[in-house]
């Protein structure tokens, strides 16, 4: 009957530029991950002023063409009160 005897294993060590590299690559991987985070806040900061400019062109339409219609409508009062005066005279 034979026995067996159980050999040491040596740990093998992980020299350090490989856990500095590895190290390096997290801090990279991380890094590019908030900037992503950022560039997309940005990037939606910039879409919402986008539109907020959009609403405010078409608001200032709006508020341009009520006020040609309000002008229109003074003349055309004027010209009426200059055609009343006339005939008074």
């Amino acid at each position: 009957m034979t026995t067996t005897t159980p050999t040491s294993t040596t740990k093998k060590k992980l020299p350090w530029s490989k856990i500095t590299l590895g190290v390096v690559l997290a801090v990279m991987l991380v890094f590019q991950v908030f900037q992503f985070m950022v560039s997309k806040v940005l990037f939606d900061d910039i879409k919402l002023l986008e539109w907020k400019h959009k609403v405010g062109d078409k608001e200032l339409a709006i508020e341009n063409q009520n006020t040609r219609s309000r002008v229109l409508e003074n003349e055309e009062k004027i010209h009426h009160l200059e055609a009343q005066v006339k005939k008074v005279q």
